[in-house]
């Protein structure tokens, strides 16, 4: 029975591993690998800003899509997901043109 429960462990913690590895590059979100063309008249941004928040400051940064707009804004906490800044999530959330403020 003991084997039996490794092989499953196995199959079960490799499958998402062999999923990931077979998807082409046409599968994957261009926002997530590359940057848009470059917009020279509304260009992304990124601003350091403070909150105040019941008497204190919240650091926070705010990615500013590129493009005319309007752009909605997402909101990203700290710890999505576990102990992680994610400016990467931030950065591909912006380049499919919507704001983001990451706090820390």
């Amino acid at each position: 029975m003991k084997h039996v429960r490794s092989v499953s462990f196995l199959v079960f913690t490799f499958m998402p591993i062999v999923s990931i590895a077979t998807l082409s590059s046409q599968e994957i979100p261009a926002a997530v690998i590359k940057d848009p063309p470059l917009d020279k008249q509304h260009p992304p941004g990124l601003a350091i800003l403070t909150v105040p928040s019941h008497g204190v400051n919240l650091d926070a940064f705010f990615y500013l899509a590129a493009g005319a707009g309007p752009h909605g804004t997402v909101m990203l906490l700290h710890g999505l997901p576990g102990y992680e800044i994610n400016a990467d999530l931030a950065q591909s959330i912006r380049r499919t043109g919507w704001n983001v403020l990451l706090f820390h």
